[in-house]
């Protein structure tokens, strides 16, 4: 079993930077205009969520004041090694808070996350919209808006990813479609532009760490190299020209979020690139024949729980590469 090269305590923090933005509340309302939203956005919003993806199940306890929201981020049951031996805790329980300050304007939803910047000393706000709800009402279903504005100034983006979240009473479910998301601008993609423009290229740890399912905003550095040349691009196929040699990256299958295959031709040869993932609900991969694929660290008791299953051959894919451009591992 492998550890994860981060403390418990910095994937926390990742994981709930994460759920900040799937967060809801309900609040007094204030004047003042809702956020402008593109109008081609479906507001049937039951049936958008109806057929996405649950990320997260977790509980909301609203402040005596309503101008607060506490979201409850809760893991029930988790795969344990003991004296070398696997098997799912049943039992495991863990779970951490977060608060938000809330408001409505018009027909959106407001949450602001206050942090200490700490080079300064003073406090530093995020806020993070939702719309499609109704104003001055916590329950119901809410579309995260794909802006935030920090400090003030409000930065926006378009990843192909819609986030929903239902709150009901005090519980709330996060649910994410990425049927749209723009796989060719994904980490894995900077990643393998990153991997081919190595020289020499025996290096295949930068392919295990790349992530398909995370939009990236370092692609276009790639993408104005004199040696990169995209040539046609669409959200799951790339052709690409580098150094004159001509590829092609195609998205064979995809199941949102956990797994991926990943081709990329060049001429009459092909790599393949094969990618499973689980972060939470795999009994039947808590066994010791899968213990090379189990990523966990020491932070509970004395046992190691798992953090996730991660399977991928990216050295095979990456030797594969090295193949077509005649640079062989040595």
């Amino acid at each position: 079993m492998k550890k994860n090269k981060y403390s418990i305590q910095s994937v926390l923090s990742i994981c709930f930077a994460c759920l900040i933005v799937f967060a809801g509340c309900a609040g007094f309302t204030e004047d003042g205009n809702s956020l402008e939203t593109n109008n081609s956005i479906d507001i049937n919003l039951e049936s958008q969520f109806a057929a996405a993806r649950t990320t997260q199940i977790g509980k909301v306890d609203v402040g005596e004041t309503e101008s607060t929201i506490t979201i409850i981020h809760e893991q029930i049951g988790a795969c344990v090694k003991k004296d070398s031996v696997f098997k799912w805790d049943e039992s495991f329980y863990w779970g951490d808070t977060i608060k938000y300050y809330c408001s409505f304007k018009g027909d959106t939803l407001v949450l602001t996350d206050s942090s200490i910047n700490h080079d300064t000393g003073l406090p530093t706000y995020t806020s993070f919209f939702f719309v499609g709800g109704t104003n001055g009402v916590l329950d119901g279903i809410w579309m995260v808006s794909p802006c935030v504005s920090f400090q003030g100034d409000l930065v926006c983006w378009d990843d192909g990813v819609t986030t929903f979240i239902q709150i009901d009473g005090d519980k709330i479910e996060f649910r994410e479609s990425q049927d749209n998301f723009d796989y060719m601008s994904s980490g894995f993609v900077y990643n393998l532009f990153s991997f081919i423009d190595r020289k020499p290229r025996i290096d295949y740890s930068v392919l295990s760490q790349a992530d398909i399912f995370a939009h990236s905003m370092d692609l276009e550095y790639w993408t104005t190299q004199d040696n990169f040349v995209i040539n046609n691009k669409t959200n799951r196929n790339m052709t690409f020209t580098y150094e004159g040699r001509s590829w092609t990256l195609n998205v064979d299958y995809v199941s949102r979020s956990d797994s991926a295959v990943v081709s990329l031709s060049s001429g009459d040869a092909t790599c393949q690139w094969h990618f499973r993932e689980k972060k939470s609900s795999f009994q039947e991969l808590c066994r010791e024949e899968f213990e090379e694929y189990l990523y966990s660290t020491y932070w509970y008791s004395f046992d190691t729980y798992v953090w996730n299953y991660k399977n991928n051959n990216y050295e095979e894919f990456g030797s594969c590469i090295n193949r077509i451009q005649g640079i062989e591992k040595k």
